[in-house]
């Protein structure tokens, strides 16, 4: 055996492990060798269902936009603007297709002025204030692991319609606040239940299937 193809077997028995070293296949243990190939046959397999998937939407929005095309041509007329929300359903109404279209959201620096305001408001609230709601309030500015804050909560906190006017100048920096930053579109696919008669999703979600 050559020099070169010894070094070529030598590589081939070396594994890289999570911090970049190069680890003889002999002093892996058996169970640890078992466990990679098990994730990397598994990750392999989702990313060919990821893809599919993506082929998948991108297919059903382009039929349903040339459904939509074919619908304004009838009446003569030619669309344009935003892709809104669509709900189609088979002749038996048996099965339903929706798209949604969800605008995701974004903060700006206005927010920071809110919760200086409503910091202001807590303040002097403190006596005799309802303590659930400065809990609703606190809570509304708390960070998940990442950092971001849960648009949910805080624009929830616009449904208090508070007589004070810092509450309603903080209101107002919330509205002034929201940046929609992108469009989200969804694809549901449902069929109907024969014995209950409701719609229930077709799954294509791992964590419901």
């Amino acid at each position: 055996m050559s020099e070169q193809a010894a070094q070529m077997t030598e590589q081939e028995a070396m594994w890289k492990d999570g911090k970049g070293r190069l680890v003889p296949l002999s002093a892996i243990k058996t169970e640890h060798q078992i466990e990679d190939g098990l994730v990397r046959a598994v990750a392999n397999q989702a990313a060919e269902l990821s893809q599919l998937l993506t082929e998948f939407k991108s297919t059903v929005l382009e039929e349903t936009e040339g459904f939509k095309d074919l619908l304004a041509g009838e009446y003569g007329i030619k669309r344009g603007g935003k892709k809104g929300n669509m709900t189609l359903t088979s002749y038996d109404q048996s099965l339903k297709l929706e798209i949604q279209n969800t605008d995701r959201i974004v903060f700006g620096p206005e927010l920071e002025v809110a919760q200086q305001l409503i910091d202001e408001c807590i303040k002097r609230w403190s006596v005799g204030a309802n303590d659930h709601l400065k809990v609703i309030v606190q809570s509304a500015f708390e960070t998940d692991r990442k950092g971001n804050l849960s648009v949910a909560k805080i624009m929830g906190l616009r449904k208090h319609n508070l007589d004070d006017p810092d509450w309603r100048k903080a209101m107002s920096a919330i509205a002034d606040a929201i940046r929609p930053y992108e469009t989200a579109t969804y694809v549901r696919v449902y069929q109907r239940n024969e014995r209950t008669g409701a719609f229930e999703p077709i799954t294509l979600d791992l964590a419901k299937a």
